[in-house]
């Protein structure tokens, strides 16, 4: 059943690898549109900050460079997408969904996203960016190999599932080129 609440504000997926500027490209948009930007990267690690028992099974899940289970993540994400549904104009939604399973899951439970930001960017870009200003405590270059590769096992899949909603970015480019890019993507969907 779709979250009607939820489903009435334009959901835009934003997607990208690790490094690829996709959550500091956010923070702008959000102020621009009045959005709420949803980062399941970041409520799934406040939950493992809480320490409870599915933020114990989400460490361990990242920390193994696998998938979280969708039902947890989508749990986590409706939760603060009810929590904020009132007094945005829509959903930024950051690096999420993972793999195509996790896409549907969402659009039955929120409905269909309207628009996918898709940052695309060379790992060296990616690297380079995440060792020389660590977003996560535990920024290594291991780590950040094997977020990198989960990645790129998924991401593929995602972007040609839902071809037809996603605007390609050079996320090689410098911040305010992408933030351009996105800016008018948004701007033709809400003019549609």
């Amino acid at each position: 059943m779709v979250n009607e609440k939820i489903a009435s504000h334009p959901i835009i997926w934003v997607l990208g690898g690790p490094g690829s500027g996709k959550a500091t490209v956010c923070l702008r948009l959000q102020k621009e549109y009045n959005f709420t930007n949803v980062n399941a990267g970041g409520l799934l690690r406040a939950a493992v900050d809480a320490g409870s028992p599915k933020g114990q099974e989400i460490a361990k899940a990242m920390a193994d460079g696998q998938l979280v289970a969708k039902e947890v993540v989508l749990d986590i994400i409706e939760d603060y997408l009810v929590k904020h549904a009132d007094n945005v104009k829509g959903f930024l939604v950051v690096g999420y969904p993972r793999d195509v399973p996790q896409g549907e899951a969402f659009e039955a439970k929120f409905g269909s996203v309207k628009l996918i930001l898709y940052y695309h960017c060379l790992d060296a870009t990616r690297k380079a960016r995440l060792l020389a200003s660590p977003i996560h405590p535990d920024d290594n270059e291991e780590t950040i190999n094997k977020r990198l590769a989960a990645y790129h096992a998924h991401s593929a899949e995602v972007v040609k599932h839902y071809g037809a909603k996603c605007t390609h970015i050079d996320a090689n480019l410098d911040q305010e080129a992408v933030f351009a890019a996105s800016k008018a993507a948004i701007d033709k969907l809400l003019a549609a």
